[in-house]
């Protein structure tokens, strides 16, 4: 079984009461209900078998009461199709967020991981970008992609590849155009010529 494990390409929360500001060279993401959504998207190369499991997992710098929940969005900006960054998502022109979320993360503890479970989403190579969101009014604060450890993490688990089989023939023989009736089906050697 092979492990992967992929840095984000990019990160970023965006947050309605300041709906044009971009906050991608932040050293921390955040989401509080209703005005800060964390975006966060990842490049995954090097697949070669199918997904068993995918993981999105994040660092709490700063806890809360609840860790929200993960959705699949799109990699382009809001009816455009010019893919989002970090340096210039914001609230207005952030990706849709639609029902139903891929999972929800367990209570978020200071210096903790969490993880998120996006198996679903996850379907060969390729880029991928999600948000969370949170119901809790309180602000949770993880580790972005500027932070100096503690990044977030896409960790991938392909599925073995099935066994090798070998099969025997069944039959063999070869023919000669100069004896077109003969059969040579018992000889230890097949010829061509």
């Amino acid at each position: 079984v092979a492990i992967q494990t992929f840095s984000a390409t990019g990160d970023s929360y965006v947050n309605s009461s300041s709906p044009t500001s971009n906050f991608g060279n932040n050293t921390e993401v955040r989401a509080v209900s209703p005005n800060l959504n964390t975006y966060i998207q990842f490049n995954v190369t090097g697949l070669t078998n199918p997904v068993e499991t995918a993981t999105v997992r994040l660092y709490v710098v700063d806890a809360s009461t609840d860790s929200g929940s993960i959705y699949s969005v799109s990699n382009y900006y809001q009816g455009t199709t010019t893919p989002w960054t970090e340096g210039g998502i914001n609230w207005n022109n952030a990706p849709t967020i639609s029902a139903p979320p891929l999972s929800s993360g367990a209570v978020p503890s200071l210096g903790t991981w969490v993880d998120y479970n996006v198996t679903a989403a996850i379907t060969g190579n390729g880029t991928y970008s999600f948000a969370i969101t949170t119901p809790a009014t309180d602000v949770l604060w993880y580790s972005s992609s500027e932070a100096a450890s503690n990044q977030p993490q896409l960790v991938i688990v392909e599925q073995a590849p099935p066994p090798s089989q070998t099969f025997s023939a069944t039959g063999d023989s070869y023919v000669n155009s100069s004896s077109p009736t003969s059969n040579f089906g018992n000889n230890t050697e097949v010829r061509a010529v």
